[in-house]
């Protein structure tokens, strides 16, 4: 009985990242990723396109200001990072495809796993930013790792867990 109720109050009190991202996936997205940043959502572009990822892959974009490197070199202080939109996507809208307005508020604060992609992820030309006089973010040659958990909620304990694991060789 005293174990169990020390779990649910460890539970309520640590917050973790949502169980499919946790454990061996965030072990694994660490070791995949190139850079992993603690990154401040600043903006979040207006969807393009009114379809799903498929046979086409459609991105959204958020613009991030980076507030730590956690794994790899990072000089950027502000980048734009394009998340493709699959239908089902932890990471996507359950009804439109656009990008969660939950999870990618503006002020959150996320863990973002990247790798090299072939294109380059460019601001979005296409979209004015929200804020007109905001100075653009320098292009990134990155995308997330995984469309699932590329960006997690920043917590210290998911912060102290990916180091650990970037600091095995």
């Amino acid at each position: 009985m005293t174990s169990l109720l020390l779990s649910l109050t460890l539970a309520a009190l640590l917050p973790a990242a949502p169980a499919p991202c946790g454990g061996p996936k965030l072990e694994k997205m660490t070791r995949d990723a190139e850079v992993v940043f603690v990154g401040e959502v600043v903006e979040v572009e207006r969807p393009l396109m009114l379809a799903w990822s498929g046979l086409t892959l459609y991105k959204q974009h958020v613009r991030y200001k980076v507030k730590a490197v956690l794994k790899g070199k990072l000089w950027e202080k502000e980048l734009w990072i394009g998340y493709p939109i699959y239908y089902g996507s932890l990471l996507a809208d359950k009804e439109v495809p656009q990008l969660s307005p939950e999870v990618f508020k503006t002020n959150s604060v996320h863990l973002v796993f990247m790798k090299h992609v072939k294109e380059l992820n460019p601001p979005p030309f296409s979209s004015p930013p929200l804020n007109p006089s905001a100075k653009p973010a320098i292009k990134s040659p990155y995308g997330p790792v995984d469309v699932n958990c590329g960006a997690l909620p920043d917590t210290t304990a998911a912060e102290a867990e990916i180091r650990r694991i970037a600091s095995i060789p």
